[in-house]
C-alpha cells in the first residue's frame, strides 16, 4: 500500500481510545460502511476481525488500516476482550480494498508514537494537530520500513519496465496492453502483480494519479475545468467531470469554487 508515492493524510478527524462495551456478545457487527480510514493499534485483547471475506487474527503489538468502504462485510470476534488507540483519518490515494496488518509487538517505540498522538489529541496544546500529523507519518514510515521485510521483492522486479512505461505516460494515451509485453509477461499475469503491489489495478492506480494532479491545478485557479481535463490525460471534459465527482463527491467547477 506504500508504493504509491502520493500517499498522503488529507485529515485526521479524531483519535479515540477504543474500549470493549458491556456485552455477552462474542462477535460484532459494524455493518458494511466504513466512512474513514482507520489506524489501529492493538493495546491488549484479542480478537478475529473479519473484513471483505478475509480473515485477520489480532493481538496486542498489532497495528493495521482499515481502509475506507462502501460495501465491505466487516465484523469481529472478540476472542478476549481488550482496548485499541484508533486514528480516524481520510486520504486522498486510496490504500486498497483489504485490512492492511503488521506486527510491532517488540516496537516500543510504535507504542509510544501512538499514545503522543492521543494524549495530544485530548489534551489540545498549541500546534497539537501538526505535531498528530507529524507522528502519523512516522507511524506510517515504520509500517512501510516493516513491511520491506516481508516484500517479496524479486517478484514484483520484472514490472519495473512496465511501471516505468505508465509513469512515462501518465497523461498520454495509455496502451494497457503495452506494460505487461515490454515486460515479457501477459497482461492477466501482470495485472495480478500490479494489484499485490499498488492494492489497485493499472486503470484505477492511472486514473487516482491523474486525479490527483487535476485537484491540484484546480487549487491553482490559472486553468479552465476543460484544460485542465486535457492536461491530466481524460479523453473529454464529461468524463474528467464524472470519474472527478465519483472520487471527491464534487464536480470539478463547485470543488474549484468551494476552495477560493
Amino acid at each position: 500500500m506504500f508504493e504509491n508515492k502520493g500517499f498522503n493524510i488529507k485529515e485526521i478527524s479524531y483519535v479515540d481510545l477504543i474500549k470493549p462495551k458491556e456485552t455477552k456478545r462474542k462477535t460484532i457487527h459494524y455493518g458494511n460502511k466504513t466512512s474513514r480510514y482507520e489506524l489501529i493499534y492493538k493495546l491488549s485483547g484479542e480478537s478475529i476481525t473479519h473484513f471483505n471475506k478475509k480473515s485477520y487474527h489480532i493481538k496486542p503489538g498489532m497495528v493495521y488500516i482499515l481502509p475506507k468502504s462502501e460495501n465491505a462485510d466487516y465484523y469481529v470476534e472478540r476472542i478476549i476482550p481488550g482496548d485499541c488507540i484508533d486514528i480516524f483519518f481520510d486520504t486522498d490515494i486510496p490504500s486498497g480494498e483489504n485490512l492492511f496488518l503488521l506486527d510491532f509487538d517488540e516496537n516500543i517505540k510504535i507504542l509510544n508514537l501512538f499514545q503522543k498522538i492521543y494524549k495530544l489529541w485530548l489534551t489540545k496544546p498549541n500546534g497539537y494537530y501538526f505535531k498528530c500529523m507529524s507522528a502519523v507519518y512516522e507511524i506510517l514510515y515504520e509500517m512501510l520500513l516493516k513491511s520491506e521485510q516481508y516484500s517479496p521483492k524479486s517478484k514484483y522486479k520484472k514490472l519495473e519496465p512496465g511501471i516505468e512505461y505508465i509513469h512515462n505516460n501518465l497523461y498520454d494515451d495509455i496502451d494497457y496492453n503495452l506494460p505487461s509485453k515490454i515486460c515479457g509477461i501477459s497482461y492477466t499475469y501482470f495485472k495480478k502483480l500490479f494489484i499485490e503491489k499498488f492494492g489497485v489495478p493499472p486503470v484505477r492506480y492511472v486514473n487516482d494519479m491523474r486525479l490527483e494532479r487535476s485537484r491540484e491545478l484546480l487549487l491553482t485557479n490559472k486553468y479552465s475545468v476543460g484544460e485542465i481535463a486535457k492536461m491530466c490525460g481524460f479523453e473529454n471534459t464529461y468524463y474528467f467531470s464524472k470519474k472527478f465527482k465519483e472520487k471527491y463527491q464534487s464536480s470539478p467547477t463547485a470543488y474549484k469554487n468551494s476552495e477560493q
